[in-house]
């Protein structure tokens, strides 16, 4: 199955150990029924965000470039080649639908209520990390 993730999963599995960190865990380690797309966009967010969580000191450099390697270790990068402007609220959401479409992905994954509020988009699915834990039964 071909997932893209919200920036927001992989930062809530950064800051702590709960429902994303086993998700990215599962969907990321060897032997995975999972591929996980992601795009340039997606990483710059999440370094941003890191960075500001490494100035709170809410995780350490150290911490955080060892919990990402191993998952950026098995994401396929992609590059949307089509805009796409459905998330007026928050334009910057619009990123994840552009990889899901490029990486011709079956399942969007977020916390986001702008994305979640949609439901699917070009049927892809977009569903809460609460209800992607199912697929692991």
């Amino acid at each position: 199955m071909r997932l893209v993730f919200d920036t927001n999963i992989y930062l809530a599995g950064l800051l702590k150990r709960g429902l994303a960190f086993d998700i990215l865990d599962r969907v990321a380690s060897p032997g995975s029924d999972f591929s996980l797309f992601t795009s340039k966009d997606i990483i710059e967010e999440i370094e941003r965000q890191t960075e500001r969580f490494i100035k709170k000191e809410w995780v350490t450099r150290a911490g955080a470039d060892i919990f990402f390697q191993g998952i950026f270790d098995t994401v396929r990068i992609v590059e949307p080649k089509e805009k796409i402007h459905i998330i007026k609220e928050d334009p910057d959401d619009n990123k994840i639908l552009e990889c899901a479409v490029a990486g011709q992905t079956n399942l969007i994954i977020t916390m986001d209520k702008d994305l979640l509020r949609l439901k699917h988009f070009r049927n892809i699915p977009i569903i809460h990390p609460s209800t992607f834990k199912h697929y692991f039964r």
